[in-house]
């Protein structure tokens, strides 16, 4: 049945007939959960202030909007996370020795070391995806530390992904320059993503059709003020782009 209907979606003979429909994945609160290990550092974070006598919701907001502000400045990089710890930490206690600066930071750091949790269904619905599109990765953030989160998350299986690239940003250059690289059809291919700003916008401001994935993530950087955004499809997990593509081929 999803072979006919994939009929549908196949590109027009044309000028375009060379170039290749794709699916393109973002990695991190796409693919696999990224969050919960910041949450997790950041509780530890909290925990140590409160038995230093620090309110934890006045530790908690400190630091969230602190890296914010070095993400300006720092973006994806792996000083951002631990120095937002540290300066929280000086915040509230300003006398603080180089060794609990240290320590604050190392439980940052935990963040990039760790193996995060593949979404449930995530690798299934690319092995599905592969019987229609090429399938592309595009992650953001440190190098070494995505490239180690992609190998744990393909677990040996080479063949998930027929291009994979690590860049500092996601930005409209950035995807054509991906689209262009591999010969792909923006108008005929599709940008998943949990960013609203770094996923979904530049995606389609190059002409990619996009499909938001709603799942938790730094909702202050990557979803604020992007609320009203349309054109592009919502799901609220990996595991629904199935039916999305599913409708798609049916209207086709």
């Amino acid at each position: 049945m999803l072979e006919y209907l994939s009929v549908g979606i196949n590109f027009e003979q044309g000028e375009d007939s060379d170039m290749k429909q794709w699916v393109i994945f973002d990695g991190d609160n796409t693919l696999w959960d990224i969050e919960c290990l910041y949450n997790q550092a950041r509780q530890n974070l909290i925990k140590e202030l409160a038995d230093l006598g620090v309110c934890p919701e006045e530790a908690e907001i400190f630091q969230r909007m602190t890296d914010v502000e070095l993400f300006q400045s720092l973006g994806y990089s792996q000083e951002r996370f631990p120095k937002s710890f540290s300066k929280t930490l000086l915040h509230f206690k300003p006398l603080s020795s180089d060794l609990d600066v240290e320590k604050v930071e190392e439980m940052a750091r935990t963040v990039f070391t760790s193996n995060p949790t593949p979404f449930k269904g995530a690798a299934k619905t690319i092995h599905w995806l592969k019987r229609h599109f090429k399938i592309g990765l595009l992650s953001a953030g440190p190098r070494q530390s995505q490239l180690r989160k992609i190998q744990h998350f393909c677990s040996g299986d080479d063949s998930l992904f027929d291009a994979v690239e690590v860049v500092s940003l996601k930005t409209p250059d950035v995807l054509r320059d991906f689209c262009l690289g591999n010969n792909i059809n923006p108008s005929h291919s599709w940008m998943i993503g949990d960013s609203l700003k770094h996923d979904i916008k530049p995606a389609l401001s190059i002409g990619l059709n996009a499909i938001h994935v709603n799942s938790e993530n730094w909702s202050e950087l990557e979803v604020d003020g992007h609320l009203q955004m349309m054109g592009f499809d919502k799901v609220g997990s990996i595991e629904e782009i199935l039916g999305v593509f599913e409708e798609k081929m049916e209207l086709a």
